[in-house]
């Protein structure tokens, strides 16, 4: 209960993550914002990719539809579910108390080992259940080791 009032205080959450502890804070809208560039980025390299055969005309009609075609709920929340977007939404929350994280910094922390509980502490930050106190590593289990979460 102490983390879901910090956690809507703005005050953010303390988990350890590879034997070091971290201050997670809530996502912002800022944060948000720039999660949709992140996805727009995205989405063009790999359109630039697929087009990269493509007669110079065709390429610049391909870049110009994907710069002009919007980002709807459904895709952000899409990304959010995507591993890609959980390690970007973490960062964003780990890099407003440290801010020399780096995006590739959170590769480190995360792994098969401790999925489930960095998932889930992404959810609580970014409001999906703030009641709901992220579980530990030990709690969250392993997908490798096949054990789940124990019903409380």
């Amino acid at each position: 209960m102490a983390d879901s009032l910090a956690t809507a205080a703005g005050e953010g959450i303390e988990v350890e993550l590879k034997g070091k502890t971290y201050k997670i804070m809530p996502i912002t809208i800022g944060d948000l914002a720039e999660f949709e560039g992140y996805i727009r980025g995205k989405r063009l390299k790999e359109a630039m990719v697929a087009a990269d055969s493509l007669p110079p005309e065709d390429k610049i009609k391909v870049i110009t539809e994907m710069c002009s075609k919007g980002l709807s709920e459904t895709d952000v929340t899409d990304e959010m579910n995507k591993l890609d977007g959980v390690r970007f939404l973490l960062w964003k929350a780990l890099s407003r108390t440290d801010p020399n994280m780096k995006l590739d910094g959170v590769n480190d922390l995360v792994d098969m080992s401790n999925i489930n509980v960095i998932s889930s502490i992404v959810q609580s930050i970014g409001g999906m259940d703030p009641d709901e106190v992220p579980p530990t590593e030990e709690e969250a289990g392993s997908p490798l080791d096949g054990t789940t979460p124990s019903p409380s």
